[in-house]
């Protein structure tokens, strides 16, 4: 529900500025946009159709929104009305690159490790998040990407960061990379308000209510190693355009590795934690 919120803020502020060149070579919402997926995520893990209506968990996140999502959808919708359209859209840059080239790549990972630990149906119910699909077939009607053509939307994403950074004066990829720093940043401040979470959980519940996270944990923790050994290997980060930050690489890892192990741990528990 978190990240159902903080997609939301992204996609409603890249669409308002989806005009401007800078977001022309990455600006798909029909390839890329994740809210509808993690609307359908949470109808499947509440069981609520009408989640956003009915959902006590969702009510409660409203009225006591913890202050690491307050801030991060702070400041996405901040750049949604900022009045100089050229600063937004070159900072929404930074915060597409963050979280759609993390779903594009390491989400991959998590979705097929997930889908295999808890049976999910191979239809996608419960991992919609992790599913991009292609926008035609010849029905008619999208399509859900292979590797392969994940691989190519990939690819795509890529060639549209690079084109918009040869767009940019050096002033303004130095405020990318420093956006882009900033968004890891924000996440990493997400997943500790997951602490709150659990606190807030136990207090209401009981211990008892946190025995499936006390079972899962070995699960959590093997998963999570492999998540952190992906992220800390060197790669070139395109949306820099020749810049390279192991330990930026490292702190994207560690975020999806905690994403990671905390559904792993609370997915007996009733907690959503997307």
């Amino acid at each position: 529900m978190m990240l159902y919120q903080i997609y939301t803020a992204l996609e409603d502020a890249l669409s308002l500025h989806s005009t401007h060149p800078l977001l022309a070579g990455i600006y798909q919402p029909a390839l890329l946009a994740r809210a509808t997926a993690l609307d359908a995520d949470c109808a499947y893990y509440t069981g609520e159709v009408e989640w956003r209506r009915t959902s006590k968990i969702w009510r409660e996140l409203e009225d006591q929104t913890p202050e690491g999502l307050d801030a991060y959808v702070g400041r996405l919708e901040e750049l949604a009305r900022n009045y100089d359209e050229s600063k937004s859209a070159t900072l929404l840059v930074a915060h597409a690159y963050v979280r759609y080239l993390g779903d594009l790549s390491g989400g991959q990972t998590i979705a097929r490790t997930i889908r295999r630990t808890y049976s999910l149906p191979s239809t996608g119910e419960g991992s919609s998040f992790y599913e991009f699909y292609l926008p035609s077939s010849t029905l008619g009607l999208p399509t859900p990407a292979g590797p392969k053509e994940t691989q190519e939307i990939k690819a795509w994403f890529r060639k549209g960061l690079d084109e918009a950074g040869e767009n940019m004066s050096e002033g303004e990829i130095a405020a990318v990379v420093k956006e882009a720093r900033y968004a890891f940043e924000l996440n990493i401040e997400v997943f500790k308000s997951f602490e709150g979470v659990m606190k807030k959980w136990v207090e209401e519940h009981g211990a008892e209510s946190m025995e499936g996270v006390a079972a899962n944990k070995a699960k959590a923790k093997k998963v999570a190693g492999k998540k952190i050994a992906i992220g800390k290997k060197k790669e070139r980060m395109s949306v820099m355009w020749g810049y390279e930050d192991t330990n930026v690489l490292a702190v994207a890892g560690v975020g999806v590795a905690v994403v990671l192990a905390l559904y792993v741990a609370f997915k007996d528990s009733g907690v959503l934690v997307f």
